[in-house]
């Protein structure tokens, strides 16, 4: 079987529940997600998905988001070095205008157009794309695609594909993680880029464009439930929009790929780990609680 992984956004507190899934994918099932024929990443799932393709095993991965010691002094230091639960306040100044008047992109990228630029530092994410890559521009896994926004079309690329830009593995991750509002686009090659995750959670459906001989794909979308839980604050009732519009928009995208034969396993969070994460997705104060909580569910869940 020919098995892709689609690893979708949100944040610190969606990779680490990104994690826990793993983890118990490759406990309950003997499957090393480093083995996926292809591999695509949106955002926060750009970051672990690049780790994966440049051969970091799942258990180091886990160990370092459960606190332990015995995670590479590498990866320990990348975690500490996450941005804090809020953001510097940003420029006065929309990111891309233009884009809320153009037709035919979905409502999540004309709304991220006018979000006030970001002033955030994401140097972090370019110090692990040149460690991952170590000075050859890219991951040695023959199928590892990054999805990020063009400021000026409004459209997905795709990073690391032959048909989209050329770019770095830092440049690219980068520009995948460059969340509207908290970090500044990206420029590459004279183009602008923002977060992947403004136009699609995870993009499974880019993902069998370029490996159109997949069998099946997992997805993994923090950013995605289904059904949406009642917010209980005002805070969580913004946050239950945004996450109505991702969900409506993967399943839309996880139906087509299943129309042409394709099996799909659709990871979502569910309304317990949302209530431990709360609406801010980047607060580094919950990340052990939600990988713990995330491979507790996927190791007690029934397989699928």
């Amino acid at each position: 079987m020919r098995r892709g992984l689609a690893l979708g956004c949100g944040g610190i507190l969606g990779a680490a529940w990104t994690v826990g899934v793993l983890a118990a994918l490759e406990e309950r099932e003997g499957w090393d997600p480093r083995n996926a024929d292809a591999i695509i990443g949106t955002s926060a799932g750009s970051e672990y998905g690049a780790m994966l393709a440049g051969g970091v095993p799942v258990a180091d991965l886990a160990a370092a988001q459960g606190g332990s010691n015995e995670a590479p002094e590498w990866l320990r230091a990348h975690l500490a070095a996450a941005p804090r639960a809020y953001p510097p306040l940003p420029l006065p100044i929309p990111t891309a205008p233009r884009l809320a008047f153009r037709r035919g992109l979905p409502r999540l990228t004309r709304l991220a157009g006018l979000v006030p630029t970001g002033r955030g530092s994401n140097e972090r994410m370019s110090k692990l794309g040149a460690h991952l890559s170590n000075g050859r521009g890219w991951v040695d896994h023959p199928a590892f695609f990054v999805v990020a926004v063009d400021l000026t079309t409004g459209r997905r690329v795709v990073f690391g594909a032959d048909t989209d830009p050329p770019a770095t593995l830092a440049e690219a991750i980068t520009a995948s993680w460059a969340v509207p509002g908290c970090f500044p686009p990206v420029r590459i090659d004279g183009h602008r880029y923002i977060d992947g995750g403004a136009a699609s959670a995870a993009s499974p459906d880019l993902l069998l464009l370029h490996a159109p001989n997949l069998d099946e794909i997992i997805v993994i979308a923090p950013m995605s439930s289904t059904p949406v839980p009642p917010p209980t604050t005002r805070a969580m009732k913004l946050e239950g929009r945004l996450r109505r519009q991702f969900s409506t928009g993967l399943a839309t995208e996880c139906h087509h790929l299943q129309s042409t034969g394709v099996r799909v396993r659709r990871f979502e969070m569910s309304p317990e780990s949302l209530h431990l994460a709360g609406p801010n997705f980047n607060n580094p104060r919950h990340r052990q609680t939600i990988f713990k909580q995330s491979l507790k569910e996927h190791l007690e869940a029934p397989l699928r």
